[in-house]
């Protein structure tokens, strides 16, 4: 069982104030307008840096969020940090530039009494996300699903150009989850656990991997 300090239950009630409540069900998340923009630094040290560590072959490491799947904890390890530092570009023109990546606090939804589910938003040089968040009413952050992921061909225009995964939010809390990679899509159904973790419950691939 992991404990918060009190540092981290402010820092998390500060952090919670920013997202507004956004009603269910959610038929397309990328609709979903922010509610607050959230200082990177912020978002690092709230979801991951103040979190609970562990061992790990001999080194110390944040707990990654994880989901059960097949009955089961998975960590999820593509979850993790935002970067802080700029990034260095030229435009056709010669213009020097810098690109920061940014976050919004995009909404809190109610799946569970006994938890707080939020909805961030990053916005990144070619890949940008909307995840969803479940962490402890004392902010220990617990699990995670990737709702809506894309690529945008150009650095500075936020296009959703190519869709990776989305995401539908039912009225029940059932997340219907959709990934197409290069021809192999899967299609997954999560619910939120009574221990705060998301599970996956259904599952199904079709389709082929194209190289």
């Amino acid at each position: 069982m992991f404990i918060a300090s009190c540092n981290g239950q402010a820092e998390f009630t500060e952090f919670q104030a920013k997202f507004r409540l956004v009603n269910l069900p959610i038929d397309s998340v990328q609709f979903l307008m922010p509610s607050d923009t959230l200082d990177v630094k912020f978002f690092n040290n709230v979801v991951w840096e103040s979190q609970p560590k562990e061992d790990k072959n001999g080194k110390k490491r944040v707990v990654p969020p994880k989901v059960f799947k097949n009955g089961k904890a998975v960590d999820l390890i593509s979850f993790g940090k935002v970067s802080d530092t700029h990034l260095n570009y030229e435009t056709i023109d010669g213009k020097p530039g810098q690109f920061y990546a940014k976050v919004y606090a995009i909404g809190k939804v109610n799946l569970h009494p006994s938890y707080i589910s939020l909805i961030v938003r990053t916005y990144n040089t070619e890949l940008s996300y909307y995840d969803l968040y479940n962490f402890t009413t004392d902010g220990i952050r617990l699990s995670a699903v990737p709702l809506f992921t894309y690529g945008h061909e150009k650095m500075l225009v936020d296009s959703i150009d190519h869709v990776y995964t989305k995401s539908s939010i039912s009225k029940d809390g059932r997340i219907v989850w959709c990934e197409n990679n290069r021809g192999l899509k899967t299609n997954r159904v999560y619910r939120l656990r009574d221990d705060g973790y998301f599970e996956i419950v259904k599952e199904e691939r079709t389709g082929k991997f194209e190289y």
